[in-house]
């Protein structure tokens, strides 16, 4: 097993508080000014429909056109129905984010068992 400093290269190292503090207070503030795309004029960038592309291209390319249904958002237009805009959009960011740091904390984990496996045969 080689070593770099006093940390085994077979072990992936874990941030320090400070960075995951840092990274959280950032994360939350993204959260919170989330609602501000309420202010913005028209769509979002890349998250047009085929009637956008339509006005914008002048034609609804193929793909779209297949597959524009085949996935239905879970909060249509980041909102809920009887739900302010603004709660809508918090709900929205905080189950996103949700989902990808809980999808990022399970490939972690299995790097982490599949590394300690690796180094205990080794």
């Amino acid at each position: 097993m080689s070593t770099q400093g006093n940390i085994p290269s077979e072990t992936i190292p874990i941030p320090k508080k400070k960075t995951i503090r840092t990274l959280l207070i950032i994360l939350l503030m993204m959260i919170i000014a989330a609602p501000l795309g309420l202010l913005a004029i028209g769509t979002a960038y890349g998250e047009w429909s085929g009637d956008d592309l339509q006005q914008i291209l002048g034609y609804t390319p193929a793909g779209i056109q297949q597959w524009q249904n085949f996935w239905s958002s879970l909060f249509l237009d980041y909102g809920m129905a009887n739900l302010d805009p603004n709660i809508g959009y918090w709900i929205s960011a905080l189950v996103g984010v949700g989902l990808i740091f809980g999808t990022l904390l399970v490939i972690w984990k299995i790097k982490v068992k599949k590394e300690a496996r690796s180094s205990a045969v080794t």
